[in-house]
């Protein structure tokens, strides 16, 4: 690729990846209660190292689901350490959002044509 070509996608993935967040996160802890540093390596882990997070905008986002009412806080067994957990909103909102915009990308033909477009 060529820079105007790098730096396109480059800007677009930044684009695309800031939108992602509240997915990542959500879907992080539905497997399981975190902690932060558990929801950020769930995340890097899961995208094969293509999604980063910093410390300071996971903090934020969590604080946001929270107070949406998406997340519940419990206490690590220190009684100090927060772990998250989705509440049934958090985990009804997922269910619907991933029905209606990430599960068409599994259905044919749509699924066909983006591994077409990756060959």
């Amino acid at each position: 690729m060529n820079t105007q070509e790098t730096e396109l996608l480059e800007s677009w993935e930044e684009i695309y990846k800031r939108g992602l967040l509240t997915l990542w996160v959500l879907l992080a802890v539905q497997t399981s209660p975190k902690g932060p540093a558990e929801v950020a390596t769930y995340i890097e882990k899961y995208s094969k190292e293509s999604f980063f997070v910093n410390s300071q905008s996971l903090h934020r986002a969590l604080r946001r689901f929270y107070d949406a009412g998406f997340l519940e806080i419990i206490r690590g067994p220190d009684g100090r350490k927060k772990i998250y957990q989705l509440t049934d909103l958090g985990r009804n909102i997922l269910k619907r959002f991933l029905q209606r915009n990430i599960l068409p990308f599994y259905s044919e033909p749509l699924h066909q044509h983006i591994i077409e477009a990756t060959t």
